[in-house]
């Protein structure tokens, strides 16, 4: 595993190769060529996007992790929009995904299931009080209070 995650860039590719791919099917373009690309891609980007939500429910300390759990979640609403579109394919390029339709329906069940569970945990998140990072009128007075000197006693 890499040191350091680029969340930001790896999102922002991602998120460029699904509207690739949303646009792709929608073109009328010959399924012999494309088809199989198509659907690499798009397990690509599923393995992907399971490789960086993974890697933020771990990291439970970094410091942007609500804001990039946000985009992951917006990610997966994007590449589960794609996965509706694929599976809604009709003519020539729904045949080769014909035997992969059941195996995408699990895909997008599980990118779906993911979203709820980052709903609620950004939503319990933001509900949490933090009493014990709250300061009391007593430690707020010490810590203003002037320091004394030392040197005129």
């Amino acid at each position: 595993m890499p040191e350091k995650i680029h969340y930001d860039d790896n999102i922002f590719f991602m998120t460029a190769l699904i509207r690739t791919l949303n646009d792709a099917v929608k073109l009328n373009v010959d399924a012999d060529y494309f088809a199989d690309k198509v659907l690499e891609d798009t397990l690509f980007i599923d393995t992907s996007i399971q490789k960086s939500y993974g890697s933020l429910k771990e990291n439970t300390h970094l410091i942007r992790r609500n804001s990039y759990l946000h985009s992951i979640m917006k990610l997966k609403r994007a590449y589960g929009r794609l996965l509706e579109d694929l599976l809604a394919t009709e003519g020539a390029f729904a045949a080769p995904f014909e035997t992969m339709r059941p195996k995408l329906r699990r895909i997008a069940a599980c990118h779906l299931n993911d979203v709820k569970d980052i709903r609620e945990g950004l939503e319990d998140v933001h509900s949490v009080k933090f009493d014990s990072d709250m300061i009391s009128y007593d430690e707020l007075n010490f810590l203003m209070s002037p320091m004394e000197d030392s040197s005129e006693s």
